[in-house]
């Protein structure tokens, strides 16, 4: 159940690469935690994506003029190790890269990861546990 925040900012990424780098978050996200690539998978993970304005983006006392990512990743705790932060963090910064059409420098992509401790999320009116987590993505006779 990742949440995806891509922060941007204004005209930084094009209409036409959205719907491809939301497709390459989700799926980093879920190779990442080790969660299979289904329907049921994509379905729990989110991504919202928002485009400051303009001088919304600030650096050393000024407006930042060139583009500039955050991206934060909201996930259960313990389904990401330090290696699996790292596979995470390298992909989702080429594919945020890969969408722009320019040659971005990497340093102008932050990314955060934040771990929700078991019991601190909910959804649906209740609780959702890791454990039912795992159930609800993991097919019918494997685990």
């Amino acid at each position: 159940m990742p949440l995806i925040e891509l922060t941007h900012s204004k005209g930084a990424l094009p209409e036409a690469a959205v719907e491809s780098l939301v497709d390459r978050l989700t799926a980093a996200v879920l190779r990442a935690e080790r969660a299979p690539d289904t329907e049921t998978a994509r379905a729990v993970t989110w991504v919202q994506i928002r485009e400051l304005d303009d001088r919304a983006s600030w650096s050393a006392g000024r407006p930042v003029e060139e583009p500039v990512f955050r991206l934060a990743a909201t996930v259960p705790a313990g389904v990401l190790s330090p290696r699996r932060k790292e596979e995470f963090v390298a992909e989702a910064t080429a594919a945020v890269r890969a969408s722009v059409e320019n040659d971005l420098d990497p340093m102008r992509v932050w990314i955060i990861v934040t771990e929700v401790p078991e019991g601190n999320w909910g959804a649906g009116g209740t609780l959702v546990t890791l454990e039912r987590l795992r159930a609800l993505v993991t097919p019918r006779g494997e685990s």
